[in-house]
């Protein structure tokens, strides 16, 4: 074994073995980006739009890979989020089980109650939502990992059509040196162009499930994030790894 293959090697060892771990510090100019903060209260979401399950919002055409030699095909990419009543937001929300999202967060649940961790609230993209009318106005971030340290911030609104129903009408990227923006609301498609390909938004739509996991997710454990800094100390000393919402939580 030559010296460049063991370091090859090396190198390559240590990206597997620090992909999982999280890259512990929000950089000051992206805690600057958010003009939301969490201050822990009902924001009464549940009177305007369901909330005891996810929304699934597609976009056409999409790139989806498969397994052997590059297998592609234009097929419509979803994204999933869903809101929490305490005005949390979790965006990009994947299967990671493989498991459909509905046994996933089943899964996550029983983990909790357990006391055992959950990649679920260190994944996808966390932030916060406040409600202006019938706009839902969310700033969202990701949790990036120490092999791939890349941060990646969004605004996006939301419009309410039904309780079930949601349409995107504003996007604006807050990371990079050119803040991209697609307005939506004086256009008569939800669609956009990026390297000479147009893009449609469907709606999003609702879908029920009977178990939600709890909203404490890695960045309502950022002290910067919280609007009140004391009731973020006493909300730390509390036992909230394990608060789940009963309504919707099953026995084991």
């Amino acid at each position: 074994m030559t010296m460049r293959t063991f370091l090859c090697e090396c190198l390559l060892l240590i990206v597997l073995m620090t992909s999982c771990l999280s890259v512990p510090f929000v950089p000051n100019k992206h805690k600057k980006k958010f003009s939301n903060c969490y201050n822990d209260k009902n924001t009464g979401i549940d009177s305007l739009i369901n909330i005891n399950g996810y929304f699934q919002m597609g976009e056409t055409p999409g790139s989806v890979f498969g397994y052997g030699k590059n297998i592609y095909k234009v097929d419509t990419f979803f994204i999933n989020f869903m809101f929490f009543k305490d005005g949390m937001f979790l965006y990009n929300i994947a299967d990671i089980d493989n498991c459909g999202i509905p046994q996933y967060f089943e899964q996550v649940n029983k983990n909790t109650l357990r006391g055992k961790n959950n990649l679920f609230y260190n994944a996808f993209d966390w932030g916060y939502y406040i409600l202006c009318g019938d706009t839902i106005k969310t700033q969202y971030i990701n949790h990036p990992s120490i092999g791939a340290p890349t941060w990646i911030l969004f605004e996006e609104w939301f419009i309410v059509i039904d309780r079930n129903t949601l349409k995107s009408i504003f996007r604006q990227k807050l990371f990079g040196d050119k803040h991209t923006i697609y307005d939506f609301r004086n256009s008569e498609g939800e669609t956009y162009s990026s390297f000479e390909q147009t893009y449609s938004l469907l709606p999003a739509r609702f879908i029920s499930v009977a178990v939600i996991p709890n909203s404490n997710g890695w960045l309502k454990n950022k002290r910067w994030f919280w609007c009140d800094k004391e009731k973020y100390k006493l909300w730390k000393k509390g036992d909230h790894s394990i608060t789940i919402d009963k309504k919707f939580a099953k026995p084991l």
